[in-house]
């Protein structure tokens, strides 16, 4: 076994292969070298083989920079490179990398790095689903949670929160990945079909919301966030109610149907009413009700609780007006026989921030109209993508639908009398949304 010693103005520094450095025992403060694994030994005079440096001390001790580690080959470094490995020369060595946020001075300036709103003590996650690398809030890396499903988008509310949205304009499955945590969420049911021959608004589809800060529908608070854990959570987005159909002379009635229901795990949103028709139906219930109509068939339907409330009332002779469908923060409006006729606007919806972007859900649809005087007015949709109604002067086959993806209700149709067709509008479909803090 070989064994050298090195003296230089008083160091001595003894060097040798393992089996040789693991037998000596240096004076104190001596240093030796292990030529085979390179590794460091300060010596106490007394241990043999000596307490082994770590490789910051190391560095330390010899004054090192990155360039003169072993493994690393710089070669005039310039700014924005980065060291990339070389698995044949077995080094690392300072490159532009093209396409990979090549030249880039910061993170923010790399093509999978994705930052919104950095703040204190937030730390870079992967996000599979997105392949970028995102900045978080360390509460979720310790809680390791990781979600798919829907659209997902990132965005900072008005207190600097980031937060992650799952967007659903259709069924689907939110799926936990991995860990923890609580959701906020917006369920909005699909809109009821409008009543036809001089039919009420349909109903908004329900509104229930856990967003902080916002209203649940029927003028609740906001309800309680939802803790979740691993696994798959279902997601059905409701589809809006087919208005009434009624052909001319009466021969075929083809009733409105009331919005399909919208659900988040346990979380169910009731489709919202039909608006009354003409002699076949009578408004229904729903998340919000649909309006009353014109021939004894006056009372709106009646709103849940915590998602929507009542259609309007209807009235008939002479001027024969549709009622508003109720929506998530008002009640349909009654039509009235004054000014020449004037049926009934629908209830208003409720407006979330939860994607980001202020916006009403779950407005009523208007009733129609039928008056034979001048200067009759057929109910305009509540906000939230409710319809507005239609009036005699319309062409027979015209209906105005709810807004896709509101829950908005269908418009009542204003043509009546035996001879004409008629046909209410159709509800808007519901949509889900979840978030949670990132």
């Amino acid at each position: 076994m070989s064994f050298q010693v090195y003296q230089a103005q008083g160091l001595r520094i003894f060097a040798g292969d393992t089996a040789t450095c693991a037998g000596y025992t240096g004076n104190a403060g001596e240093i030796s070298v292990n030529t085979e694994t390179k590794a460091v030994y300060v010596h106490d005079g007394l241990t043999a083989g000596g307490t082994p440096l770590t490789t910051a001390e190391q560095a330390e001790l010899l004054g090192m920079t990155l360039g003169q580690l072993a493994n690393v080959e710089l070669d005039s470094p310039s700014d924005g490179q980065v060291l990339v490995y070389d698995e044949a020369a077995e080094v690392w060595k300072n490159e532009i990398v093209s396409g990979a946020g090549g030249g880039a001075v910061d993170l923010d300036g790399l093509n999978d790095v994705e930052l919104a709103n950095p703040a204190d003590n937030q730390v870079l996650s992967y996000n599979a689903s997105t392949s970028k690398w995102e900045n978080v809030n360390l509460d979720n890396i310790s809680s390791g949670f990781s979600a798919t499903g829907g659209t997902e988008t990132v965005i900072t509310d008005g207190n600097g929160q980031n937060w992650r949205v799952h967007t659903f304009l259709s069924s689907g499955t939110f799926e936990v990945l991995s860990g923890s945590t609580d959701v906020e969420y917006l369920v909005v049911a699909g809109g009821g079909g409008g009543g036809g021959w001089v039919g009420g608004g349909g109903g908004a589809g329900g509104y229930r919301s856990s967003v902080a800060g916002e209203t649940s529908g029927g003028g609740n608070s906001a309800e309680s966030s939802m803790s979740l854990l691993q696994g798959s959570y279902t997601v059905t987005v409701g589809a809006g109610g087919s208005g009434a159909l009624i052909s001319s002379g009466n021969s075929t009635v083809t009733n409105a149907t009331k919005g399909g229901d919208s659900v988040f795990s346990v979380i169910t949103s009731n489709g919202g009413g039909t608006g009354s028709s003409w002699t076949s139906q009578n408004a229904t219930s729903g998340g919000s009700g649909g309006g009353g109509g014109s021939d004894q068939q006056y009372s709106g339907g009646s709103g849940t609780s915590g998602q929507g409330y009542a259609g309007g009332t209807g009235t008939g002779s002479p001027n024969w007006c549709g009622a508003g469908g109720g929506g998530a923060s008002q009640a349909g409006q009654n039509s009235s026989n004054s000014n020449g006729g004037t049926a009934g606007d629908g209830g208003n919806g409720v407006q979330s921030s939860i994607s980001g972007t202020a916006t009403y859900y779950a407005g009523g649809g208007g009733g129609g109209v039928n008056s034979p005087g001048s200067g009759s007015t057929a109910g305009s949709g509540g906000l939230g993508g409710g319809a507005t109604g239609t009036n005699k002067d319309q062409a027979a086959t015209t209906s105005n639908s709810g807004t896709a993806n509101t829950g908005g209700g269908g418009g009542g149709d204003g043509e009546g009398g035996p001879a004409y067709p008629t046909n209410g509008g159709n509800g808007g479909s519901g949509i889900v949304i979840i978030r949670y803090q990132i």
